[in-house]
Protein backbone atom coordinates (compact mmCIF):
# COMPACT_ATOMS: atom_id res chain seq x y z
CA UNK A 1 0.00 0.00 0.00
CA UNK A 2 2.82 2.44 0.45
CA UNK A 3 3.50 2.86 -3.22
CA UNK A 4 -0.16 2.99 -4.12
CA UNK A 5 0.90 6.70 -4.62
CA UNK A 6 3.12 5.89 -7.34
CA UNK A 7 0.13 3.72 -9.54
CA UNK A 8 -2.57 6.39 -8.79
CA UNK A 9 0.07 9.16 -10.52
CA UNK A 10 0.05 6.91 -13.62
CA UNK A 11 -3.22 7.02 -13.83
CA UNK A 12 -4.31 10.51 -12.94
CA UNK A 13 -1.73 10.87 -16.16
CA UNK A 14 -4.02 8.72 -18.17
CA UNK A 15 -7.35 10.24 -17.34
CA UNK A 16 -6.23 13.29 -18.86
CA UNK A 17 -6.26 11.85 -22.16
CA UNK A 18 -9.05 9.37 -21.64
CA UNK A 19 -12.77 11.14 -20.57
CA UNK A 20 -14.60 8.63 -18.54
CA UNK A 21 -17.59 8.84 -16.14
CA UNK A 22 -16.55 8.79 -12.07
CA UNK A 23 -16.71 5.31 -10.84
CA UNK A 24 -17.24 5.33 -7.18
CA UNK A 25 -16.01 2.34 -5.20
CA UNK A 26 -19.05 2.32 -2.39
CA UNK A 27 -21.61 2.27 -5.75
CA UNK A 28 -19.99 -0.43 -7.71
CA UNK A 29 -18.71 -2.42 -5.19
CA UNK A 30 -20.73 -1.73 -2.13
CA UNK A 31 -19.25 -4.96 -0.66
CA UNK A 32 -15.93 -4.30 -0.18
CA UNK A 33 -16.38 -0.50 0.49
CA UNK A 34 -18.29 1.53 3.33
CA UNK A 35 -18.40 4.95 4.14
CA UNK A 36 -18.01 5.60 8.13
CA UNK A 37 -17.76 9.25 8.00
CA UNK A 38 -18.02 11.93 5.52
CA UNK A 39 -18.61 16.01 5.44
CA UNK A 40 -18.01 18.65 2.70
CA UNK A 41 -14.47 18.34 3.58
CA UNK A 42 -13.72 14.76 3.58
CA UNK A 43 -14.81 11.11 3.17
CA UNK A 44 -14.00 8.27 5.04
CA UNK A 45 -13.99 4.46 3.54
CA UNK A 46 -13.65 1.88 5.32
CA UNK A 47 -11.95 -0.67 3.12
CA UNK A 48 -11.76 -4.56 3.61
CA UNK A 49 -11.29 -7.43 1.22
CA UNK A 50 -11.72 -11.31 2.25
CA UNK A 51 -8.94 -13.38 1.32
CA UNK A 52 -8.50 -13.81 -2.58
CA UNK A 53 -11.09 -11.41 -3.17
CA UNK A 54 -11.02 -8.70 -5.92
CA UNK A 55 -13.24 -5.59 -6.89
CA UNK A 56 -13.94 -3.83 -10.07
CA UNK A 57 -12.70 -1.10 -11.55
CA UNK A 58 -13.05 2.55 -10.25
CA UNK A 59 -11.78 5.47 -8.72
CA UNK A 60 -10.36 7.58 -5.68
CA UNK A 61 -10.02 11.23 -5.15
CA UNK A 62 -6.76 12.04 -3.41
CA UNK A 63 -6.64 10.85 0.20
CA UNK A 64 -4.60 9.43 3.24
CA UNK A 65 -4.67 5.78 4.24
CA UNK A 66 -4.02 3.68 6.83
CA UNK A 67 -3.67 -0.04 7.02
CA UNK A 68 -5.23 -1.87 9.75
CA UNK A 69 -3.96 -4.87 8.43
CA UNK A 70 -1.31 -6.64 6.85
CA UNK A 71 -1.22 -5.86 3.02
CA UNK A 72 -0.60 -7.73 0.14
CA UNK A 73 -2.59 -6.57 -3.08
CA UNK A 74 -1.98 -6.30 -6.32
CA UNK A 75 -3.91 -3.62 -8.30
CA UNK A 76 -4.93 -3.26 -11.95
CA UNK A 77 -4.65 0.00 -14.11
CA UNK A 78 -6.47 0.94 -16.57
CA UNK A 79 -4.09 0.21 -19.28
CA UNK A 80 -3.50 -3.47 -17.96
CA UNK A 81 -0.12 -2.70 -16.44
CA UNK A 82 -0.26 -4.64 -12.77
CA UNK A 83 1.31 -3.54 -9.61
CA UNK A 84 2.09 -6.23 -6.44
CA UNK A 85 1.73 -3.71 -2.87
CA UNK A 86 2.83 -4.60 0.40
CA UNK A 87 2.57 -3.49 4.14
CA UNK A 88 2.25 -3.67 7.81
CA UNK A 89 -0.50 -2.97 9.69
CA UNK A 90 -0.58 0.56 11.38
CA UNK A 91 1.72 1.57 8.04
CA UNK A 92 -0.09 5.41 6.53
CA UNK A 93 0.94 6.86 3.27
CA UNK A 94 -0.66 9.89 0.80
CA UNK A 95 -2.38 8.63 -2.68
CA UNK A 96 -2.84 10.50 -5.25
CA UNK A 97 -6.21 10.36 -7.36
CA UNK A 98 -7.04 7.86 -9.68
CA UNK A 99 -8.55 4.60 -10.95
CA UNK A 100 -7.91 0.56 -10.32
CA UNK A 101 -9.06 -2.76 -9.56
CA UNK A 102 -7.53 -4.06 -6.35
CA UNK A 103 -7.34 -8.25 -5.59
CA UNK A 104 -6.07 -9.28 -2.14
CA UNK A 105 -3.52 -12.27 -3.03
CA UNK A 106 -3.63 -12.94 1.12
CA UNK A 107 -5.08 -15.92 2.50
CA UNK A 108 -6.08 -13.21 5.28
CA UNK A 109 -8.46 -10.71 5.21
CA UNK A 110 -7.55 -7.28 4.24
CA UNK A 111 -8.47 -3.99 5.26
CA UNK A 112 -7.64 -0.31 5.29
CA UNK A 113 -9.33 3.44 6.13
CA UNK A 114 -8.95 5.45 3.18
CA UNK A 115 -9.84 9.29 3.96
CA UNK A 116 -10.65 11.18 0.97
CA UNK A 117 -10.60 15.14 0.34
CA UNK A 118 -13.50 16.17 -1.41
CA UNK A 119 -12.60 19.09 -3.87
CA UNK A 120 -13.09 22.74 -1.84
CA UNK A 121 -13.82 25.50 -3.69
CA UNK A 122 -11.32 28.45 -3.74
CA UNK A 123 -12.69 31.70 -2.25
CA UNK A 124 -13.37 34.89 -4.46
CA UNK A 125 -13.46 38.96 -3.58
CA UNK A 126 -16.57 40.74 -3.55
CA UNK A 127 -16.70 44.32 -2.45
CA UNK A 128 -19.09 46.87 -3.15
CA UNK A 129 -20.82 50.37 -1.49
CA UNK A 130 -24.49 50.19 -0.32
CA UNK A 131 -26.55 53.41 1.42
CA UNK A 132 -29.45 52.49 3.81
CA UNK A 133 -31.80 54.77 4.60
CA UNK A 134 -32.80 55.62 8.40
CA UNK A 135 -34.72 52.71 10.08
CA UNK A 136 -38.12 52.23 8.48
CA UNK A 137 -39.56 50.70 11.56
CA UNK A 138 -38.00 51.37 15.01
CA UNK A 139 -39.65 49.95 18.28
CA UNK A 140 -37.15 50.64 21.58
CA UNK A 141 -38.19 48.93 25.13
CA UNK A 142 -35.84 50.98 28.25
CA UNK A 143 -34.90 48.93 30.68
CA UNK A 144 -36.69 49.71 33.96
CA UNK A 145 -33.49 50.41 36.53
CA UNK A 146 -30.82 51.28 34.27
CA UNK A 147 -31.08 54.84 32.82
CA UNK A 148 -29.94 55.22 29.35
CA UNK A 149 -30.23 51.72 28.62
CA UNK A 150 -32.70 49.67 26.13
CA UNK A 151 -33.75 47.48 23.55
CA UNK A 152 -34.33 48.83 19.86
CA UNK A 153 -35.90 46.60 16.96
CA UNK A 154 -35.78 48.25 13.93
CA UNK A 155 -35.47 47.92 9.91
CA UNK A 156 -33.72 49.41 7.60
CA UNK A 157 -33.91 49.65 3.69
CA UNK A 158 -30.50 49.59 1.69
CA UNK A 159 -29.38 50.31 -2.57
CA UNK A 160 -26.70 49.30 -3.97
CA UNK A 161 -24.70 51.64 -5.38
CA UNK A 162 -21.87 50.41 -6.39
CA UNK A 163 -23.10 46.39 -6.58
CA UNK A 164 -21.45 43.58 -5.32
CA UNK A 165 -21.29 40.19 -7.35
CA UNK A 166 -21.77 36.83 -5.99
CA UNK A 167 -22.02 33.86 -8.12
CA UNK A 168 -22.42 35.79 -11.02
CA UNK A 169 -25.39 37.79 -9.66
CA UNK A 170 -24.92 41.97 -9.04
CA UNK A 171 -26.94 42.91 -5.66
CA UNK A 172 -29.93 45.59 -6.22
CA UNK A 173 -31.45 46.17 -2.78
CA UNK A 174 -31.76 44.89 0.76
CA UNK A 175 -33.25 45.16 4.06
CA UNK A 176 -31.73 44.87 7.18
CA UNK A 177 -33.69 43.83 10.22
CA UNK A 178 -31.67 44.01 13.42
CA UNK A 179 -31.97 44.41 16.94
CA UNK A 180 -29.83 47.02 19.26
CA UNK A 181 -28.44 47.28 22.65
CA UNK A 182 -28.61 50.68 23.07
CA UNK A 183 -26.12 52.04 26.75
CA UNK A 184 -26.77 55.72 26.07
CA UNK A 185 -23.37 56.78 24.32
CA UNK A 186 -22.47 53.17 23.14
CA UNK A 187 -24.54 50.09 21.64
CA UNK A 188 -24.51 47.05 19.81
CA UNK A 189 -26.15 45.93 16.69
CA UNK A 190 -26.49 42.49 15.55
CA UNK A 191 -29.41 41.33 13.05
CA UNK A 192 -30.09 39.53 9.47
CA UNK A 193 -29.48 41.30 6.00
CA UNK A 194 -31.93 39.87 3.02
CA UNK A 195 -29.64 40.87 -0.06
CA UNK A 196 -31.76 40.84 -3.07
CA UNK A 197 -29.63 39.96 -6.55
CA UNK A 198 -30.55 41.35 -10.30
CA UNK A 199 -32.29 38.10 -11.05
CA UNK A 200 -34.08 38.25 -7.65
CA UNK A 201 -31.92 35.69 -5.84
CA UNK A 202 -31.82 36.67 -2.19
CA UNK A 203 -28.74 36.03 -0.22
CA UNK A 204 -29.28 36.18 3.53
CA UNK A 205 -26.18 37.68 5.88
CA UNK A 206 -25.93 38.14 9.82
CA UNK A 207 -24.21 41.27 10.36
CA UNK A 208 -23.08 43.37 13.92
CA UNK A 209 -21.37 46.11 14.48
CA UNK A 210 -20.72 48.97 17.59
CA UNK A 211 -22.11 52.91 17.23
CA UNK A 212 -19.84 54.82 19.79
CA UNK A 213 -21.03 58.80 20.22
CA UNK A 214 -19.11 61.24 21.27
CA UNK A 215 -19.89 65.05 21.05
CA UNK A 216 -23.12 64.19 19.75
CA UNK A 217 -21.16 62.79 16.71
CA UNK A 218 -21.97 58.69 16.47
CA UNK A 219 -19.34 56.67 14.93
CA UNK A 220 -19.94 53.13 13.54
CA UNK A 221 -16.41 50.26 13.92
CA UNK A 222 -16.19 46.47 13.75
CA UNK A 223 -18.65 46.19 11.31
CA UNK A 224 -18.30 42.42 9.92
CA UNK A 225 -20.53 40.31 8.33
CA UNK A 226 -21.27 36.45 7.29
CA UNK A 227 -22.91 35.15 4.16
CA UNK A 228 -25.03 32.40 5.39
CA UNK A 229 -26.85 30.76 1.89
CA UNK A 230 -29.69 31.99 0.27
CA UNK A 231 -31.67 30.59 -2.76
CA UNK A 232 -31.11 29.96 -6.18
CA UNK A 233 -27.57 30.88 -7.61
CA UNK A 234 -26.83 31.67 -4.00
CA UNK A 235 -27.71 28.41 -2.42
CA UNK A 236 -25.34 27.28 -0.11
CA UNK A 237 -23.08 29.66 -0.82
CA UNK A 238 -20.74 30.88 2.23
CA UNK A 239 -18.92 34.14 2.97
CA UNK A 240 -17.32 36.61 5.24
CA UNK A 241 -16.14 40.28 5.81
CA UNK A 242 -16.13 43.67 6.97
CA UNK A 243 -17.87 47.07 6.21
CA UNK A 244 -16.59 50.55 7.03
CA UNK A 245 -19.60 52.86 7.70
CA UNK A 246 -19.71 56.68 7.41
CA UNK A 247 -22.93 58.18 8.70
CA UNK A 248 -24.50 61.27 6.96
CA UNK A 249 -26.38 64.31 8.03
CA UNK A 250 -29.74 63.61 6.55
CA UNK A 251 -29.29 59.94 8.71
CA UNK A 252 -28.31 57.91 6.04
CA UNK A 253 -25.44 55.49 6.55
CA UNK A 254 -23.46 54.65 3.61
CA UNK A 255 -21.46 51.42 3.86
CA UNK A 256 -18.25 50.40 1.97
CA UNK A 257 -18.18 46.32 1.97
CA UNK A 258 -15.26 44.12 0.78
CA UNK A 259 -15.00 40.33 1.47
CA UNK A 260 -15.03 36.76 0.09
CA UNK A 261 -17.34 34.33 -1.08
CA UNK A 262 -17.30 30.45 -2.24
Amino acid sequence: MHRIAVSFVVVSVLLLALPAMAQDPTEVDSKHYKVVFENDQVRVLRITYGPHEKSVMHEHPAGVWVLLTDERMKFTLPDGETKEEHGKVGDTGWADAGKHLPENLSDQAFEVILVELKATKAWKRMSGTTVCDPPSQEHAIPVEGRPHHSYVVNQVKCTWTKPWVVRGLASTEGVGTGVVEDHGNVSFSSGTFVDTMVNGDRGYYDYSFKTKTKDGKPTISGHKWELLGGTGKLKGAKGKGTCEATLQEDGKVVYECQGKYK
